[in-house]
């Protein structure tokens, strides 16, 4: 080894230390947050239960209501109500909800008329909903969700021991047919290994509002969202992000806990999500921000150094054994996860999704850069 670095070039041998420290990078991520979620258990159902309200806000969501409303009201838990906040919907949603309330009993309804004077957007109707939640203990959730099991709210509560637990659940996109569908499904399944592994490294910084559950007193001690109530978004992340530091962080990530959700039929709807995801994560606190950039450049710092040695003639196996290495032990990781989650569909052609993922993260941050996202409403 010794003689083949002497033969190298310095701009060789200074490109051989950069996709060795990438590499290293992309390791630490692997062993030190990604493993941690490989061999995290889920806890038991404690013995009690506390009681919980399941909030959703819709907006125009009539099929979704009908088709999991019923789902969600047939949940096997002791004691819950489910808030479905109308947020100013004109298709049949009043109807369907009138409906559902007749069926099942503890199926609260709060219908918010279009008012230009108040805050538009899903944060405005979110908080109608926690104040008007019954129980201290709130499961947050959208309309489009599905959940994996009749213990959804179980498992979830299974890691709530006190009232200032913050309880971080995994939803992901479902399994579609389509090159394009399978790549959404994978960039979920990215994001939710990124969260939850951060999470059980003590380095929480997001969850994702489809499954995700804190109390009423620990939405209330900050105020609610009115640090960023004029940002698109951020009801999950920035809310999260900020009381992470006063909070403890628990972790569900038993695949009857998770939740799916229908994927976006086109690529600008996906887009568009991704931009006003970046938007918000900009907001993120120095070490979070530096976390999740550390890891993308360190994969285009291999990348680059691999090419450029391979155009200097850089002997083969030098250049290709830490990137074989890395992939490896990330790509069997990944396997892994994806086996425990039922998702290995999308996660096993990780190598070249990661490709994907990692040339468009730029391009909608430059996005974002010469226009700011619109906000939803």
């Amino acid at each position: 080894m010794n003689e083949i670095l002497s033969e190298l070039t310095q701009i060789q041998q200074a490109l051989c230390f950069v996709l060795l420290a990438a590499v290293l990078v992309q390791l630490f991520y692997t062993l030190f947050f990604y493993l941690r979620l490989l061999l995290h258990k889920p806890k038991n159902s404690p013995t009690t239960l506390p009681p919980v309200s399941v909030v959703i806000c819709a907006r125009n969501e009539s099929e979704n209501l009908m088709n999991f409303i019923p789902v969600i009201m047939e949940q096997d838990y002791p004691k819950f109500e489910v808030i479905v906040v109308n947020d100013s919907s004109w298709d049949d949603s009043e109807d369907i909800l009138k409906a559902l309330q007749v069926r099942f009993s503890n199926l609260k309804v709060l219908r918010l008329n279009e008012d230009l004077h108040r805050m538009t957007g899903k944060k405005f109707a979110l908080t109608m909903g926690i104040k008007g939640a019954a129980h201290e203990r709130l499961l947050l959730t959208d309309a489009d969700c599905f959940p994996m099991s009749s213990d959804w709210i179980s498992n979830i509560m299974a890691e709530t021991v006190n009232e200032d637990e913050v309880v971080l659940g995994v939803s992901l996109m479902e399994r579609e047919k389509g090159f394009r569908k399978n790549f959404f499904r994978f960039e979920s399944i990215h994001t939710a290994i990124n969260y939850s592994s951060f999470a059980l490294a003590k380095s929480p910084y997001m969850g994702v509002g489809r499954n995700l559950s804190y109390t009423k007193e620990k939405f209330f001690s900050v105020g609610g969202f009115k640090k960023h109530m004029h940002i698109t978004g951020g009801d999950d992340d920035l809310f999260i992000n900020e009381i992470a530091a006063s909070s403890t962080i628990k972790l569900n990530a038993n695949i009857e806990g998770h939740t799916t959700t229908k994927s976006p039929n086109k690529w600008g709807e996906w887009w568009s999500q991704k931009r006003r995801h970046l938007n918000t994560s900009s907001l993120y606190k120095f070490k979070n921000k530096f976390l999740l950039g550390l890891e993308p450049l360190s994969w285009w710092l291999m990348w680059f150094s691999v090419i450029v040695l391979f155009v200097l003639r850089t002997p083969t196996l030098l250049v290709i054994t830490p990137v074989v290495l890395r992939y490896l032990l990330l790509y069997g990781t990944f396997i892994a996860i994806g086996r425990k989650w039922k998702a290995v569909d999308a996660v096993w052609a990780m190598p070249f999704w990661e490709l994907v993922l990692n040339i468009t993260k730029p391009a909608v941050l430059i996005s974002n850069m010469i226009s700011k996202p619109k906000r939803w409403m």
